[in-house]
């Protein structure tokens, strides 16, 4: 017993471990996979079913909150029986899902006219959302890529202001993402912690889209931004990488009240 504490201590940075039952919000790629050159390449450890599974067992609340899909990760996930929040907050409530803005399809026809300069541009229409990924672009042709698509991003974000729903972009990891302004985490955090307010909150994710659930969090709870150190963070703890997640994760679960 001493042994296995004082190696998940030696394995895992000191982060606070609370007695208490948490609300483990927790991002998807980056936090729990490993990330891939694109979205449909991502690999789901083999262990990430159980690991869930046992965290609930022991007494915790795990959501995942994504800017996928939620039907995506369910897909991956298959028959878990855990709580999914998709498209930054959009996807996973019981109101009504946001209709699509209608100035996403311009976006579309004008990204697919970028895409013959880019090959291996991707586009990922998401319903209420559009991302581009320049990660499986050559190096050299990344930076011109994420430039442009940028530009067309916010010439539109500039029309949208004549839109009862207004557009926003978000850059991230090889990614930006044209989205509704009621798109964010931090939406989803605050109704998440209205819904389970007796669970002592922890956040995880390693992206710009987590920043803005952090300062949510840390008021009332644990945040921790997964990633290098080098990164500027308003989380008020680090883990190294996904491998570290899931230590941290085991940990709660051993010291479980």
């Amino acid at each position: 017993m001493v042994g296995l504490t004082n190696l998940l201590v030696k394995l895992i940075p000191m982060i606070n471990i609370p007695k208490t039952p948490c609300l483990l919000m927790l991002d998807f790629d980056g936090t729990l996979v490993p990330i891939a050159q694109t979205p449909d390449q991502v690999q789901v450890p083999e262990d990430l079913p159980e690991l869930i599974l046992s965290l609930q067992k022991s007494g915790h609340q795990a959501v995942i909150v994504s800017g996928r899909q939620a039907a995506d990760i369910r897909k991956r996930l298959k028959t878990i029986p855990v709580e999914i929040i998709g498209l930054h907050g959009l996807e996973g409530f019981s109101e009504q899902t946001l209709p699509r803005h209608p100035l996403l399809d311009q976006a579309l026809k004008k990204l697919r006219a970028l895409q013959k300069k880019f090959p291996k541009l991707l586009i990922e229409d998401k319903q209420q959302i559009i991302a581009v990924h320049t990660r499986a672009l050559p190096e050299g042709s990344q930076k011109s890529a994420m430039l442009a698509s940028l530009m067309i991003f916010d010439a539109l974000v500039e029309d949208s202001l004549l839109f009862e729903q207004n557009l926003h972009l978000l850059k991230g990891h090889c990614v930006v993402e044209l989205r509704p302004d009621k798109a964010s985490k931090a939406f989803a955090v605050q109704k998440l912690l209205k819904r389970h307010p007796y669970l002592y909150p922890i956040y995880i994710g390693d992206d710009t889209t987590d920043e803005e659930a952090f300062p949510v969090v840390n008021s009332k709870g644990t945040s921790i931004r997964v990633g290098t150190p080098d990164i500027k963070t308003a989380a008020t703890n680090r883990l190294a990488d996904v491998c570290a997640v899931h230590g941290f994760l085991k940990q709660l679960i051993y010291f479980s009240p």
